[in-house]
């Protein structure tokens, strides 16, 4: 950027795929019935509650939830073929329990791209997961309880036109 003051940054990402990956344009990525699973399972509370569409985070019948004597509490997903994966979205528990959370790990194919992720009681963050593969799994940071209320996956959105986009006319900035 031409200018005379000083550009600071704050952080920067890149993503890397392994040649021939698609690098269509970023989306969501339909989770709906996709393969959940987690290391235990409290009463009701299933793996398929974090990708069932409802971000609701106010009532435990909304969420998955481990049990409290889980000595290494995760959740995963299974897309169905691997992928270019930008991001995950995680939406926390709200009403109670949510603190269990904070200090999480995301992988992709047991390759990690995010460690001691800390996320407020009842908040919804994007986690840059620059990776690429077909099972995403969420680990809690200690034994007991985890709960997710709904998770989101950013990828290549397979369906996107591979047409190049028009180019943009040039930004003509002022002499500093």
């Amino acid at each position: 950027v031409p200018r005379l003051e000083t550009l600071s940054i704050c952080e920067f990402s890149v993503l890397a795929a392994p040649p021939g990956a698609d690098l269509r344009p970023w989306g969501f990525a339909d989770l709906a019935g996709l393969q959940t699973q987690m290391s235990t399972v409290d009463g009701e509370a299933g793996a398929a509650r974090a990708i069932d569409g409802n971000p609701f985070n106010m009532d435990p019948s909304s969420c998955m939830m481990t049990t409290s004597a889980d000595p290494s509490p995760w959740w995963s997903v299974t897309l169905p073929r691997p992928s270019a994966i930008a991001a995950i979205r995680i939406t926390n528990r709200g009403d109670c329990c949510g603190d269990s959370l904070s200090g999480f790990s995301v992988a992709v194919d047991d390759q990690p791209c995010a460690e001691g992720v800390f996320i407020w009681q009842g908040a919804t963050i994007d986690v840059p997961c620059p990776a690429f593969g077909s099972v995403v799994k969420i680990a809690g940071p200690q034994p007991g309880v985890i709960s997710l209320c709904e998770v989101w996956v950013v990828t290549a959105d397979p369906s996107a036109s591979l047409e190049p986009l028009p180019a943009l006319p040039p930004i003509e900035l002022p002499p500093p």
